[in-house]
């Protein structure tokens, strides 16, 4: 009887190991890895191979293009490298059907983000008796209200606080802070939401400035990936929504708040507008706002 791979990690470590034209002798094998790190990050290794649709493809360029500032056909090489890893699974009779995605020819659309409500749930579930996970419960709301990438939010420290700034409302410094020089000098502010601060007095109270204020929670990134899709799953959430999704669902919220593209753009860190511009793609809210305007 035929015993089939259940998740992307088992595919993945399969590929690596037999498919030789990913081989190390191969000039293309740096590349792959790289293609095939990302998706892993994304979605992590007990992401289920059953459940990698166009949907999840789609979304992991969008992330892509958003977080490594490329275009169209470097992010289908994304693609192909995930759809190989698949089929290669599928040749070795590992997979029971083969994998065809669409290549990207042009935007298709906003990312996928949450809404408030879904947050709120979130939270909600996370803190209830089903789960007692208030770590999750705190990075969950953090991500959606300050729109940090997963890797900026395990870094954080204490020192990357200030309480007093905007009249005593607080800011967050991310990827640096004034007077410490980053590597690419690119640290941005981000003023603290009513939602966050709680979280953050809790988190830093008494503690060294170098402390890490989530990093400690979550030394294993892939864990908190793992853990913050469980409760996604009791929500009833889409297999394709995950972790990154907080990040998407910040931007989404400012476009449709009327912020600037402008202030978008360094309240989250883009390097170019037109990923900014991905966020401000107009709804059916917004359409209907418009017209009540007139």
């Amino acid at each position: 009887m035929t015993t089939f791979f259940k998740t992307w990690g088992e595919a993945v470590e399969y590929d690596l190991l037999r498919n030789k034209s990913h081989g190390k002798d191969r000039a293309s094998h740096d590349d792959v890895v790289h293609h095939l790190d990302y998706f892993t990050a994304c979605y992590g290794k007990s992401f289920p191979c059953m459940e990698i649709t166009q949907d999840v493809i789609d979304d992991m360029q969008t992330q892509v293009m958003e977080e490594r500032n490329v275009v169209n056909a470097t992010a289908n090489r994304y693609m192909a490298s995930v759809k190989a890893v698949l089929n290669f699974a599928y040749a070795k009779r590992k997979l029971p059907h083969s994998f065809k995605f669409i290549k990207l020819k042009e935007n298709k659309g906003r990312p996928n983000w949450y809404d408030k409500s879904t947050i709120d749930a979130y939270e909600q579930v996370a803190r209830s008796l089903n789960f007692c996970r208030d770590d999750l419960a705190d990075i969950a709301v953090f991500g959606a209200y300050v729109g940090a990438r997963q890797a900026e939010i395990l870094n954080l420290r204490s020192i990357d606080i200030d309480l007093d700034a905007y009249d005593g409302r607080g800011s967050i410094y991310i990827g640096g802070r004034p007077g410490f020089s980053t590597k690419n000098d690119d640290w941005r502010e981000v003023p603290m939401h009513t939602r966050v601060r709680p979280i953050i007095l809790k988190r830093i109270n008494k503690t060294h400035p170098n402390t890490l204020i989530f990093g400690h929670d979550w030394a294993n990134k892939d864990k908190l990936l793992r853990e913050f899709k469980k409760v996604l799953v009791y929500l009833e959430q889409p297999p394709v929504m995950n972790f990154h999704h907080l990040r998407h669902s910040f931007g989404v919220w400012h476009a449709e708040a009327g912020t600037p593209i402008r202030t978008l753009m360094e309240l989250m860190g883009h390097k170019t507008i037109e990923t900014t511009i991905m966020y401000a793609k107009v709804s059916n809210k917004a359409r209907a706002d418009a017209m009540a305007n007139i």
